[in-house]
């Protein structure tokens, strides 16, 4: 889930590439270097405004597309949050039609079978605790909160922000239907937390949901630059005279908003006051700004860095999950034949199916220990 994800941004991002945001940057410095070489001449800060403007619209580009993935992350999420209840509510039903059906000395093996299915089921999307109960039925927790007890179920329902922009305030999380301003249902395992986790708000330590992050990481580059590019442009003198022009203007979401000032070449500051209009300097030290500790280019560069480390990171988690839900699955079916509880048995070897690979041999010792001894609590995480 979170690796597909990562994956995506990567390919938004499109780094390293002449096109993507890097590559824009190098070209807007390198235009600068150009004027400050032929200063006096309009044709090169025309050339200037022009890559100006690409590399802001790139900037935008990439942040709205990054919008649009936050936001069909969220309407997975209430897809998935939906279909979760109608686990939850099924799960519910069929325990009282095994107790029915057990209690009248009737066969529940398929409607157990069923009931296996379903916490299957949610067990994928949410993770979550199973409980069998001395009537045969299964009470169902979900971040230690109760949502199937016998016949009585709750409902679960999506809270916070409902766009990228209003999570940090209000972030996005799992409540009870039934009480929305009450504790908060925090899976550590399934689909529902890696989508959780995707929309999360960026926090200081840079770990926060990978797609605010990235965001956050764009509004920081946008005021890096406009901050930079017109402090020194300030200090400069454009062809007509005029002194103490910025460049760049930003708002209150600077990716979104970076816009570049100058309609025309006459609007630009290029060489410094007092210098004559043939002085470059002023273009000059622009267009060293990329090349400067702490520069934008720095930045953002780090910024990418680290979207791709943490990329490999969940490639390599998602590898290992596969490989010991894979092994789990096999000591299931090698198990089937064994005449023990079915519902027992079926349940334990999920219980570790989300688990790291490292632990894939002590999790199959686990169940074959609590199968022989008949155990009668089971975990699914």
């Amino acid at each position: 889930m979170r690796s597909g994800a990562l994956d995506q941004i990567q390919t938004i991002l499109g780094e390293p590439s002449g096109d993507a945001i890097s590559g824009r940057l190098q070209t807007f410095w390198n235009a600068w270097q150009s004027v400050a070489n032929r200063p006096g001449s309009s044709a090169p800060v025309g050339v200037l405004l022009g890559q100006a403007t690409t590399l802001a619209s790139t900037i935008a580009t990439a942040y709205k597309a990054l919008q649009s993935q936050w936001s069909q992350t969220s309407s997975q999420l209430t897809t998935t949050v939906s279909q979760l209840n109608a686990d939850i509510a099924h799960i519910a039903d069929l325990n009282g039609q095994i107790r029915t059906a057990i209690a009248a000395g009737g066969n529940a093996n398929e409607l157990i079978d069923q009931r296996n299915v379903a916490a299957q089921r949610l067990a994928k999307r949410a993770g979550g605790r199973v409980d069998i109960a001395g009537d045969n039925t299964i009470s169902v927790s979900i971040g230690g909160i109760a949502v199937v007890q016998g016949t009585s179920f709750e409902q679960v329902r999506v809270s916070g922000g409902t766009q990228l922009e209003t999570a940090g305030a209000s972030p996005v999380g799992l409540v009870l239907a039934s009480d929305p301003s009450g504790p908060a249902l925090t899976p550590s395992t399934g689909e529902i937390a890696g989508l959780v986790s995707l929309l999360g708000a960026a926090n200081a330590s840079g770990t926060g949901g990978a797609l605010a992050e990235t965001t956050a990481h764009l509004d920081q580059l946008a005021t890096g630059l406009a901050t930079r590019v017109n402090a020194i442009s300030r200090t400069g003198v454009s062809s007509t005279g005029a002194t103490g022009l910025d460049f760049f203007a930003i708002g209150a979401s600077p990716a979104l908003s970076l816009t570049v000032i100058p309609a025309d070449p006459s609007g630009v500051a290029t060489g410094a006051a007092g210098a004559g209009k043939l002085d470059g300097t002023v273009a000059d030290k622009i267009s060293q700004i990329g090349n400067a500790a702490g520069s934008p280019d720095a930045a953002w560069s780090a910024a990418v860095v680290q979207l791709g480390t943490r990329a490999d990171v969940e490639s390599s988690q998602a590898s290992l999950d596969s490989a010991a839900l894979d092994s789990a699955t096999a000591a299931q079916q090698s198990l089937e034949s064994v005449d023990l509880d079915e519902e027992t048995m079926n349940l334990l070897s999920y219980q570790h199916a989300y688990q790291g690979a490292s632990r894939v041999m002590s999790a199959l010792e686990e169940v074959l220990d609590q199968l022989i001894n008949h155990t009668g609590h089971v975990g699914i995480t």
